[in-house]
């Protein structure tokens, strides 16, 4: 069996009633590159959490999680099946694992199939700030985004998407990491400072670990490794549309 694909090194929450289960589910992220963390954080928004289920996955472990969940159940189906935000998964299964959280990280490359689903997914009706500096890239995203039932206003570096952003209403910042005059991270670290609460997504073509840290680090969400597909981007801004047109 060839090895599992590396995954991105960021935090995955973890929640379950055994210790001694958590703790195996843990070792394995780590060793596919993620970062275990049983402690769950106060601010949950943009944060993945994988709930471990001996049995049925009612009642939750966690109730009110803002971010992406993975339920694994020794009764859950395999592979995980497609729901906005959410995966269910069967806990004896560690590929099946391994695959959702891809898929919530924006890894997952998608099965033959896919283009036939990509009908089903649900309309996200989100507006996005979206920095990208390559006019083809550029052309590709707003594509994608309006497939997805959003709404896109473009800037062409970080300058421009901080005017824009001053000047406008968003509810997702997506921005390129590498482009000229102010790169994503300088963007990020800018937005965050002027205290920007909005989820900010990056996108690079490269794909080290190494670059999600700096994603993160800089005050980023999430990071995803072009060219990614439809769903990818879908996985990754759907907990957001659920947070934004649920709240009151």
């Amino acid at each position: 069996t060839p090895p599992l694909p590396a995954l991105l090194a960021e935090t995955i929450y973890i929640a379950s009633p055994i210790p001694e289960l958590a703790n195996a589910i843990s070792g394995w992220l780590r060793r596919w590159g993620a970062r275990a963390q049983t402690a769950l954080p106060a601010q949950t928004d943009g944060h993945l959490l994988l709930q471990l289920h001996p049995g049925n996955v009612d009642p939750l472990l966690v109730a009110d999680w803002a971010g992406p969940v993975i339920h694994a159940s020794s009764n859950a189906s395999s592979p995980p099946p497609d729901e906005a935000g959410a995966w269910h998964v069967n806990l004896n299964h560690l590929s099946s694992i391994h695959q959702a959280v891809s898929q919530a990280q924006g890894l997952w490359v998608a099965r033959a199939d896919e283009q036939t689903r990509q009908r089903d997914l649900k309309k996200l009706n989100l507006h996005l700030l979206v920095a990208e500096d390559n006019i083809i890239n550029q052309l590709i995203l707003r594509d994608q985004l309006e497939e997805l039932g959003c709404t896109v206003e473009l800037a062409a570096d970080g300058h421009e998407a901080l005017q824009l952003y001053t000047a406008g209403t968003f509810d997702v910042v997506l921005t390129d990491v590498n482009m000229p005059h102010i790169n994503g991270y300088e963007l990020a670290r800018e937005l965050r400072r002027q205290g920007c609460p909005l989820p900010i997504i990056g996108a690079t073509a490269n794909a080290m670990r190494g670059e999600a840290d700096l994603c993160l680090a800089a005050g980023m969400n999430h990071c995803l490794v072009k060219p990614f597909a439809l769903r990818a981007l879908f996985n990754s801004l759907a907990p957001y549309a659920r947070i934004i047109h649920e709240a009151p």
